[in-house]
């Protein structure tokens, strides 16, 4: 296990791939968060969301509703 420093990043997402029926969303996104604010902006559909669900564990819809 690596040892915690000011510059570690508090959450690691590594290879991350998700897609829905209509688009792809990640393909193979990696991306170190350190602590403090993060602020995600992007295209309506581009993951905003569905990134810090999939990264607390948070079920998603296995289908469109």
């Amino acid at each position: 296990m690596m040892a915690w420093t000011a510059s570690s990043p508090v959450l690691q997402v590594e290879h991350l791939d998700f897609h829905f029926p209509t688009h792809s969303v990640f393909q193979g996104c990696r991306q170190p968060f350190g602590a403090g604010v993060t602020w995600l902006r992007g295209a309506h559909g581009g993951g905003k969301t569905t990134l810090p669900k999939l990264a607390g564990g948070a079920p998603l819809p296995a289908r469109e509703i």
